[in-house]
């Protein structure tokens, strides 16, 4: 399948939303509320306790997911800025090598083949190409 295609794009959109979220955030919560029971730390005596540790390690867990979404959706845009980030250069360097009505094909294969390595190279040492150019990525988190 096409990683750009629209039902690739539903399918991520999906997992990182409603599937990352009710196993990690519900996942998480839940574990410590059963868990406590199973150890026998949890009985109708302390249900007081530990339904506000529960909830706080659902919070935590909250924020975490909310952390990874956000790191996904900027993932999400950052080719659709490089895109048009390439577009502009690419025209601004043909009407600078050949002129405005002049074109030749090779030069903009040759560019494009160059960007596509910088890609890869970027990519596996951890940079990433934005709206500003390469930087090296930061965590969000």
């Amino acid at each position: 399948d096409d990683p750009s295609s629209i039902r690739v794009i539903i399918l991520q959109w999906y997992e990182m939303l409603v599937v990352k979220f009710v196993l990690e955030v519900f996942g998480a919560t839940g574990a410590v509320w059963g868990f406590s029971e199973v150890v026998t730390l949890r009985s109708s005596d302390t249900n007081r306790l530990w339904r506000p540790i529960a909830i706080g390690i659902g919070v935590i867990y909250l924020v975490r997911w909310i952390c990874h979404l956000t790191k996904f959706a900027q993932s999400e845009r950052e080719p659709v800025v490089a895109i048009a980030d390439r577009v502009a250069q690419v025209n601004v360097d043909v009407d600078d090598v050949t002129g405005p009505d002049e074109f030749d094909v090779s030069e903009v294969a040759d560019l494009h083949l160059k960007e596509s390595t910088n890609t890869l190279n970027e990519t596996a040492s951890g940079t990433s190409l934005s709206s500003s150019g390469w930087k090296k990525s930061q965590s969000i988190c």
